[in-house]
């Protein structure tokens, strides 16, 4: 394992801990579905921000579009 590795290992050992923690003071203050619907957006968002900076799925995995 490489230090990367582990660096990542622990970021999101740690990221998945503090969920934990979020839904505990969350969803008493907003309620279930609107804390739920939060992070859903929130994911999406952060996912978005990905897509746009990734390079183009054509140098990826060699798409074309030609049959």
């Amino acid at each position: 394992m490489s230090n990367r590795d582990l660096i990542i290992f622990i970021t999101l050992s740690f990221m998945w801990s503090l969920s934990f923690i979020f839904y505990r003071i969350g969803v008493p203050e907003f309620g279930s579905l609107a804390f739920a619907s939060l992070r859903v957006v929130l994911a999406g968002l952060t996912m978005l921000v990905f897509v746009l900076i990734s390079p183009k799925t054509e140098r990826v995995y060699g798409i074309t579009g030609k049959c």
